[in-house]
């Protein structure tokens, strides 16, 4: 059969996984509930304490546990969860 341009210029499917796959690599890191977010978000009593219990390998208190848990889901509902 004849050879068209339209065929020839089909990109093979494995480049167009290679793209996308890309594509979902650079956006994964874009929405990061990080440090940062946290300092901005957290009261400033409780970003310390949980900073604190991080460095020490011990546990949040219940009700600080309960504030970075809204605090965290309200961002997340905010990037389109």
């Amino acid at each position: 059969g004849d050879l068209r341009l339209a065929d020839a210029m089909e990109v093979p499917a494995s480049i167009l996984a290679k793209e996308a796959a890309r594509d979902a690599l650079k956006d994964m890191s874009v929405l990061l509930f990080d440090d940062a977010k946290m300092k901005e978000r957290f009261p400033t009593a409780v970003y310390k304490r949980f900073r604190e219990a991080v460095s020490l390998g011990k546990p949040t208190s219940e009700e600080d546990q309960k504030v970075i848990a809204s605090c965290m889901f309200a961002w997340a509902r905010e990037q389109g969860a």
